[in-house]
């Protein structure tokens, strides 16, 4: 008689929101794996555009660029970063110039800067527990 195949679970980061994650892919890892992919490869084309459309005072650019990149984060399983840009995202349409958004935009920044970081690392995660 074979033995049960064990059902074998990845641990993902508590910045994740992981039960959302299995209610879209279910135990499709190879699937998240690559969407992660997907995901990392258009937010390192993206980011940069944050930044500089900040610096450039171009406050509808950065706007668009954070409407853009704010459903990469729900794909993800990261919904607290995704509400950040949602948020970011209406302050933009509130505001009348881009020293109002500062403070906030410095929090988001960071929130985006570790998101991706810790995108990358469950990235390359996955990639190694496929690879099992």
């Amino acid at each position: 008689m074979k033995d049960p195949v064990l059902h074998k679970k990845f641990i993902f980061n508590d910045n994740i929101d992981s039960s959302f994650l299995f209610s879209l892919y279910e135990d499709d890892f190879q699937y998240m794996e690559e969407i992660f992919k997907t995901t990392l490869d258009q937010l390192d084309q993206e980011i940069p555009g944050i930044s500089t459309a900040f610096n450039d005072k171009d406050i509808t650019g950065l706007q668009k660029i954070v409407h853009k990149i704010k459903p990469a984060f729900g794909f993800t399983g990261f919904l607290s970063t995704e509400l950040a840009c949602k948020e970011f995202e209406d302050a933009c349409i509130e505001v009348s110039r881009i020293d109002e958004l500062a403070p906030l935009f410095h929090s988001l920044w960071t929130l985006l800067l570790k998101s991706i970081d810790i995108m990358h690392q469950q990235y390359d995660l996955l990639k190694e527990f496929n690879n099992q």
